[in-house]
């Protein structure tokens, strides 16, 4: 096996290495970051202005400090390389790939990860409201099941070995065990997966990185660690419903016993909304009293919690009538008011936060599992296996703004 390197911007230096604590608090799809390995540089507003205003959106993996690519794990420089390999007809055949300089890292990337202008999407939220179940399942739908993707012409998988490792043994656990999956203690590989639209020949790459959620309130952290929120063209933001107290108090007053008591974790979703308001401040993404510009998908997750009780409509993640992008959007709208209208009798100060500081967005009822979980002796099982609802919505919605989705 033969390398030929030819680096990308050769004079731009490498970012310095530094050591990051093991607690993380967000997890990414795209622009991810990993223990121990490299961050880059925070770029100036107004040379992203510029950048934004020549690309449309910012590239994905683009430091306009340095104006060079960076590796999606770890953020360090990354090599152009001709890789030659044998095939089974027994000729040599040359490819072009990436693979990162960090020596720590040194992960190899398609030929077309950068030219196919790959999305950065972030998915954030506290403990307890899904985000292992709701990217497990996103994989499922996309991979194994017919689904509104496969409807709009969008194909994928997952192209690292650890990514699909990860999504295996939570697949094992959800899907073939029907059992309900254990909290994330800690950080997990990133799972890159590449999509194609057959219809518009387009190629994008979402990297989706679970990690806990227990420091997301602390901005410090999330400076340190989570330079690809900065680099976000999409947010999904990630609420459990018991996190809001007028709709806990509809769950236990509706449906007692469904909640046990002390069995979730009381996140502040105020503290969340505001530690990623400053952080866009302090990145210099968003001058003060401006909006967020990255479009973002709120999510009310375990949104079968308070279905019946509210009259709450999910989407089901594959429906026959939907024939177009059109039908899903106009679904989209309307899912989104009947849920902005539950906010402003359960919520009101929660929804006034969204209007103020983000410029375009949606709201969704999400269910990864499609049913509250039964205690089975030390386990959580999902009787009659899971039944996920409304997980593809959002996403479609981010692909559509950020112009991988089209309206046909």
């Amino acid at each position: 096996m033969e390398y030929t390197d030819q680096d990308i911007n050769a004079q731009a230096p490498l970012s310095s290495t530094m050591d990051i604590p093991e607690e993380e608090a967000v997890f990414a799809l795209t622009s991810a970051t990993v223990p121990g390995v490299t961050s880059s540089p925070i770029p100036r507003l107004s040379f992203i202005e510029r950048i934004t205003e020549a690309f449309d959106v910012i590239p994905a993996y683009f430091d306009t400090l340095f104006n060079r690519y960076q590796c999606p794990y770890c953020f360090a420089n990354v090599h152009r390389r001709m890789k030659e390999y044998n095939i089974r007809t027994g000729h040599r055949k040359a490819v072009k790939l990436y693979r990162c300089a960090n020596s720590s890292c040194r992960s190899e990337l398609p030929s077309d990860f950068f030219a196919s202008r790959t999305t950065s999407l972030a998915v954030v939220g506290g403990l307890q409201c899904g985000k292992t179940s709701f990217i497990t399942l996103f994989c499922e739908l996309l991979m194994h099941r017919k689904s509104l993707l496969g409807d709009l012409g969008i194909y994928g998988s997952i192209i690292n070995q650890e990514g699909r490792d990860q999504f295996e043994k939570n697949r094992s656990i959800l899907i073939q065990q029907e059992l309900s999956l254990d909290g994330t203690t800690k950080d997990q590989h990133p799972t890159i997966v590449r999509l194609h639209n057959k219809h518009h020949k387009k190629v994008t790459y979402i990297t989706l990185l679970d990690s806990p959620g227990e420091q997301f309130s602390k901005i410090d952290i999330l400076i340190q660690k989570h330079p690809n929120l900065q680099y976000a063209q999409g947010i999904v933001f990630l609420m459990n419903p018991l996190d809001i107290g007028e709709l806990l108090r509809l769950i236990q007053k509706e449906r007692p016993g469904t909640i046990p008591s002390g069995s979730y974790t009381n996140n502040n979703n105020f503290d969340i909304l505001e530690t990623l308001y400053q952080f866009y401040l302090r990145t210099g993404r968003i001058k003060p009293n401006r909006k967020i510009k990255a479009h973002t998908a709120f999510c009310l997750s375990r949104a079968d919690l308070i279905a019946e009780i509210v009259n709450l409509y999910i989407p089901p993640d594959f429906d026959p009538d939907m024939e177009s992008i059109q039908d899903i959007l106009s679904e989209v709208d309307l899912v989104s008011t009947d849920l902005r209208e539950l906010l402003e009798e359960t919520d009101k100060k929660l929804l006034n936060i969204m209007d103020k500081q983000y410029q375009n967005y949606r709201l969704f009822p999400v269910s990864p599992l499609g049913k509250m979980p039964r205690r089975d002796g030390m386990d959580l099982r999902v009787p009659g296996g899971v039944d996920p609802k409304g997980v593809l919505q959002p996403l479609i919605w981010l692909l559509q703004q950020t112009k991988f989705i089209t309206e046909q």
